[in-house]
């Protein structure tokens, strides 16, 4: 999931990774370009989710809560409202336990984000009680639920 929109003269791409993240958790990057065709070889750290759970004290690629990708982009002039993946990790680091809600992120200058409510899901992946799925790929045994660019 990834969204883009446009201000004035820029056009604005939201993703997840950028050269300004180096062996670090899933982030929200944000990229600039002013002719859709050439665009800024730095990025800016749109947004991180540090306000959460205790982060783990060594890098890991599963573990701690991230951003899952950009976020699907809608603007509504003064305000551009996006959702994006909330990668929520397992105590285990065990990437078949991650599971994903969506949130809600707002900017205004289309580079820096936050969340209204910090850590709060606005489409949660699944109950509480959620049990694997039976008959699944091991990769997709628990529930998730992201959402394309269908803003």
């Amino acid at each position: 999931m990834a969204g883009g929109t446009k201000i004035d003269d820029a056009y604005f791409l939201s993703g997840q990774g950028g050269r300004h993240i180096k062996d670090a958790a899933r982030q929200f990057a944000s990229h600039i370009s002013y002719d859709f065709e050439n665009w800024s070889v730095t990025s800016c750290l749109g947004m991180q989710r540090t306000n959460g759970a205790p982060r783990l004290k060594e890098f890991s690629k599963n573990g701690s809560e991230q951003i899952h990708l950009g976020a699907g982009l809608w603007n509504r002039g003064n305000v551009i409202i996006g959702f994006y993946g909330m990668w929520n990790s397992h105590p285990s680091n065990d990437r078949r336990l991650v599971t994903m809600d969506l949130s809600l992120a707002v900017t205004h200058d289309a580079l820096h984000y936050r969340e209204p409510i910090p850590n709060f899901p606005i489409v949660s992946a699944a109950e509480d009680s959620c049990k694997p799925l039976p008959d699944s790929p091991e990769i997709s045994k628990f529930p998730e639920f992201n959402a394309g660019t269908g803003l």
